[in-house]
């Protein structure tokens, strides 16, 4: 079995060859919107930028045009964490999850300022909050806070206190800062060199501050708070702080006449006068809301679940993406000439399950395709039936195994109707469908009596069962009782039936057995805990994580150790190079 040596991998999230639409070697980075995942939104002057989950959209109010911004295209970075805008100078703030910072001016260029990313520290360098004041830009950090020159977009002022700042503002000439337990409160044009050189300000803790005016600003914690200050003759600030609303802000922007207050656990946006007083509030349910100060018609635009629209009007704008912000397994189904990714339930690289979210790609859209009653607990991959391209099986973390037909759910396997089991609320079945249309069930946990299952392949045709349709065949190696990093593959495009399966836990064997197109008790079977490379060297890996087969028949397996590829055939040849 022969180590492939020229191939290089790389982690790329979500990036996927059109070679339909596009040249040989170029790439599309396929974003996602979900829409209950939206996290902000912001109407400038010429766009209207919203985010989802960490993927940035904007729509062009003069033409419609509603793109998905990407590292391919106008961004610096990829996973972006939040956006900012300053309303008075007509720029957005987009900071990324690794203390990138991206600022895209009023005209659409973009200017990239990576110092903090780039900054050598021990520390987390997490941008937490971006308050804005004239000629300023301030950066509340993990570190301590950056000061920006929003005039040459350069850093002004970096200062490293070794703690962790919520948020950082500037009201009058006063500044103000927060963490999740003080607030306090210096000159705006003095420098302190340490956090406890500012004085305590009685002010609500782990609080996000947005300024209102010269003498009053808004705290933004569980509640949303108004707070006036006043400053004395030895200059020192006193505040009076009450409740504004009795719920959490999300967003908070200048607006028409006022302040623009999203309360999305209220399903409610607020108005407020231009001192941040008396909100007044409008139903929006699960919408974000934005209306720029400088806009004529008092036009409201939303972003939410079904897309972006104007507030009022059932018009919507929707990128082509995907509905899932978590993507994992993909499977290409030959015969409709379509791309299904979907979610992941617990398995070797990820321990969290995702809901399950399956969507399909024709090389042009993005089509949501999750069958009605698909698990909560997410599912692995993807098999389909081979001359019924309309036909899927689907293994899932606690509901057994799923028959899908035309996106519906037509059937459920689970210890009810088949040999599977369920230990500990889990089922967890990985699946595999042969080359003659037979569907393998593996259980390395649950099942130590028959781990290995079968359901001949007139039988998986039939959308009835029971126990007695299942074959369990005797495969060593299937019960290893470790957990969730099981993976399986069948030959497909060769003329063996060969099948594969490894548990995925450290330094186990990969196994195979040979069914030879017939379904037997205890079919030819091997395991092998290394290979041979083709320098006759030795091949071991700590972990196996994924397998897959070519269209030449060649099986390619990752590992931690790398990537080889091998023909599965030599498994039963009595050599393992």
């Amino acid at each position: 079995m022969k180590k492939m040596i020229l191939l290089v991998l790389s982690v790329v999230a979500m990036a996927l060859s059109a070679s339909a639409q596009h040249a040989v070697g170029d790439w599309r980075i396929h974003t996602s919107f979900v829409g209950d995942q939206v996290k902000s939104i912001a109407e400038s002057r010429q766009w209207v930028y919203y985010l989802s989950s960490s993927s940035l959209f904007r729509l062009d109010k003069e033409t419609g045009e509603n793109e998905a911004m990407t590292r391919a295209g106008d961004l610096s970075d990829q996973t972006v964490s939040n956006i900012y805008y300053n309303s008075d100078k007509d720029y957005l703030i987009v900071v990324y999850a690794n203390a990138n910072i991206d600022v895209i001016r009023g005209n659409g260029k973009v200017v990239n300022m990576p110092e903090i990313k780039d900054a050598v520290m021990t520390s987390s360098k997490n941008i937490n909050d971006v308050t804005f004041a004239p000629g300023k830009i301030y950066m509340a950090t993990d570190f301590g806070y950056v000061v920006i020159d929003d005039s040459k977009y350069v850093v002004k002022e970096s200062h490293i206190y070794g703690t962790p700042l919520t948020s950082v503002a500037q009201v009058g000439d006063v500044l103000l800062l927060t963490t999740s337990n003080a607030a306090y409160y210096g000159n705006a044009d003095s420098y302190y060199e340490q956090l406890s050189s500012f004085s305590t300000a009685n002010i609500k803790t782990g609080s996000r501050i947005r300024p209102i005016n010269d003498q009053s600003f808004f705290c933004l914690t569980g509640w949303t708070w108004w707070t006036s200050m006043t400053v004395d003759d030895q200059g020192i600030p006193h505040f009076t702080t009450k409740s504004l609303i009795e719920n959490r802000t999300d967003l908070l922007q200048k607006t028409q006449g006022g302040f623009l207050l999203n309360v999305p656990l209220a399903g409610k946006c607020y108005i407020t006068d231009e001192n941040g007083l008396n909100p007044v509030g409008t139903e929006v349910g699960q919408e974000l809301c934005s209306c720029n100060p400088d806009g004529t018609d008092d036009t409201w635009w939303a972003a939410g679940p079904n897309g972006l629209h104007q507030l009022g009007s059932e018009s919507y704008y929707k990128p082509n993406a995907m509905s899932m912000s978590n993507p994992f397994w993909m499977t290409y189904n030959k015969s409709k000439d379509l791309l299904y990714v979907s979610t992941t339930a617990a398995n070797a690289l990820v321990g969290t399950a995702f809901p399950t979210k399956i969507n399909t790609y024709d090389g042009m859209k993005w089509t949501d395709v999750t069958p009605e009653g698909a698990p909560e607990h997410g599912s692995f991959w993807i098999e389909f039936l081979p001359d019924e391209p309309n036909t899927y099986f689907l293994g899932t973390w606690k509901n057994g195994l799923l028959k899908v037909v035309d996106n519906e759910i037509v059937l459920t396997y689970d210890a009810t109707n088949s040999p599977l089991r369920k230990k500990s609320g889990a089922m967890h079945p990985v699946t595999t469908i042969d080359r003659y249309g037979n569907v393998w069930a593996l259980q390395s946990l649950e099942n130590p009596e028959h781990p290995a299952m079968v359901l001949p392949a007139a039988k998986a045709k039939q959308n009835v069962a029971n126990a007695d349709d299942w074959q369990t065949p005797t495969i060593d190696g299937i019960n290893t009782g470790h957990t969730v990093r099981d993976i399986a593959l069948s030959t497909r495009n060769s003329n063996y039936d060969i099948k594969m399966f490894s548990d995925g836990d450290f330094e186990q064997p990969i196994v195979f057995w040979n069914n030879g197109g017939e379904l037997q008790s205890r079919p030819p079977q091997v395991q092998f805990n290394q290979f041979t490379d083709q320098d006759g060297l030795p091949y071991t890996w700590t972990n196996i994580l994924c397998l897959t087969e070519d269209l030449t028949g060649l099986v390619w397996m990752g590992s931690t150790e790398g990537v080889i590829s091998f023909n599965p055939a030599q498994a039963f040849s009595g050599d393992s190079g």
